[in-house]
């Protein structure tokens, strides 16, 4: 995943993750109650699946942020199997989680996000941590659990309300 733009600015990359936050959100405004439960979005998921699945995704960057700055190597998934096993791992443990608190989770957890990015310096987010972070500098790893996941799941949620419009 590339920068945002240009030469790392945190500001810009702040602006980039809400405003790829806020392209979901708009999303969000248009599914009712019983579509966000139905199944096809992506694959068998869900919309609430979806979202507690980048919920989960970003709960687990905080944790690895905070044994970052504790100096210890965070545990990631090692491969695609291992990320693949957490995906299916995490969709499990939320299936019983009604809309209403997926969705609360989904915007605290949000909101954890930004107040941790914001505590942190444009040095610590270049930074490359070799042997904790595959993606590179910290702002790499950040991106692709947020504005660059954000942008994968707003394009399936996207491509199902057009179909489902249509239908």
């Amino acid at each position: 995943m590339t920068e945002p733009s240009g030469l790392f600015n945190k500001a810009g990359f702040l602006e980039s993750i809400q405003a790829e936050h806020e392209k979901i959100d708009a999303l969000l405004a248009q599914v009712d109650e019983i579509q966000m439960t139905q199944s096809g979005v992506a694959g068998d998921w869900s919309v609430k699946d979806i979202l507690a699945h980048i919920t989960v995704w970003e709960q687990c960057m905080l944790g690895w942020l905070a044994e970052t700055r504790q100096g210890l190597i965070p545990r990631l998934p090692a491969s695609k199997h291992d990320l693949h096993r957490w995906n299916v791992r995490f969709y499990l443990e939320n299936q019983g989680c009604p809309p209403a608190e997926v969705l609360s989770t989904y915007r605290q957890t949000y909101s954890k996000v930004l107040q941790s990015i914001a505590r942190m310096s444009e040095e610590e987010l270049v930074n490359e941590i070799h042997g904790a972070w595959p993606e590179g500098a910290l702002w790499q790893g950040i991106a692709d659990n947020t504005w660059g996941h954000y942008k994968e799941h707003a394009a399936s949620i996207r491509a199902w309300l057009k179909h489902s419009k249509l239908s």
